[in-house]
């Protein structure tokens, strides 16, 4: 099932409506690097967690089928208003490369569910209205606004916390699920959820002259797909001054803002931090919703996952080759270029 909200916003002179996608896709994605190191089959569990906050979530967990031993972990943040089904291609390609995957489902989201929140109720109803496209800009105007409430990120670090907890000790955890490998630990998200992943990467968030350092020295990689750059939701040029970590961000030629910005909005937190170990992925024509299979030839959502699969290994698995693979030479329309 995909959920699709359309609203209308202008790029230069003319009016265009771009599709926010939320759910899950059918299909599998294969890659050579995602069938390196195990078999091709991923076991998947839902469980349900309870946060330090009280409230329940359910949580989707996938890992290579046969896995021995412990296995890096990678968490993934959707986007505000999703759900744990998010970017399945992605996180499949993921785990049939030797990596237990976690997708939480945030406070934020607006699946009809007995486990829906206010904050997802209240969201839902922007949504509706975007969708439906009666009072275009005001219910645009009002999801920008909604972006800058604090609510969504605390929402989700309480989340975040849980999930790496009940990893680490087990408790709520799948039994059949291989172990978690403390010291390799990666966060990814897209949209809202990259605005999260670099919250706890260590970029500041500044709130009313106060500045936020919500970095979990836990996490050991980062991967940014469709941020955010300054001038929004408390990012400021200087909250990227302290990304010491790897992390690879990615973006398109048609990726813009919730409020207009450009492509290259989402890329200024790339120049603006520490160079060392830092890498952009730019995908020709992907828009903001398109990341988990990028439109064009088969050939460019598997180049993009394997990429994705080069980085965490080189970060979190230690391989040298995977860290030269990934700017290595790509098909037409995918760059990797590394700082």
């Amino acid at each position: 099932m995909v959920f699709v909200y359309e609203f209308k916003k202008y790029l230069g002179d003319r009016m265009h409506r771009r599709a926010l996608v939320f759910g899950l896709t059918s299909s599998l994605c294969s890659t050579p690097s995602a069938k390196a190191d195990v078999g091709d089959a991923v076991e998947t569990q839902v469980i349900l967690l309870t946060a330090d906050d009280g409230r329940q979530f359910e949580t989707l967990v996938r890992w290579p089928k046969g896995a021995r031993g412990s296995l890096p972990l990678i968490i993934f943040s959707h986007g505000l208003g999703s759900n744990m089904d998010a970017f399945r291609k992605t996180c499949v390609a993921w785990a049939r490369a030797g990596y237990i995957t976690v997708q939480p489902t945030h406070a934020d989201s607006i699946r009809p569910s007995p486990l829906r929140t206010k904050i997802g109720e209240d969201l839902a109803g922007v949504m509706r209205a975007l969708a439906s496209g009666a009072a275009d800009g005001a219910a645009r105007a009002e999801l920008v606004s909604r972006l800058e409430e604090p609510v969504y990120l605390d929402s989700r670090l309480v989340d975040i916390n849980k999930v790496i907890s009940a990893a680490l000790t087990g408790d709520g955890w799948p039994d059949s699920a291989p172990a978690v490998d403390r010291r390799r630990i990666g966060m990814a998200g897209h949209s809202y959820g990259a605005y999260t992943t670099l919250a706890l990467a260590g970029a500041a968030i500044f709130s009313g002259g106060v500045r936020r350092n919500l970095t979990d020295s836990r996490l050991s990689a980062f991967m940014v797909i469709s941020g955010q750059g300054p001038g929004r939701m408390g990012l400021e040029p200087r909250s990227f001054d302290s990304l010491s970590g790897p992390i690879l961000w990615i973006s398109g030629s048609k990726d813009y803002g919730a409020n207009g910005e450009t492509p290259s909005w989402r890329l200024e937190p790339w120049t603006l931090s520490p160079p060392q170990d830092k890498y952009k992925l730019f995908v020709d024509g992907a828009r903001h919703a398109d990341f988990d299979a990028p439109p064009g030839a088969p050939e460019v959502t598997d180049t993009l996952h394997a990429r994705e699969i080069n980085f965490w290994n080189a970060y979190l698995k230690g391989s040298r080759r995977d860290r030269n693979a990934l700017t290595a030479p790509t098909p037409a329309g995918v760059i990797c270029i590394r700082r």
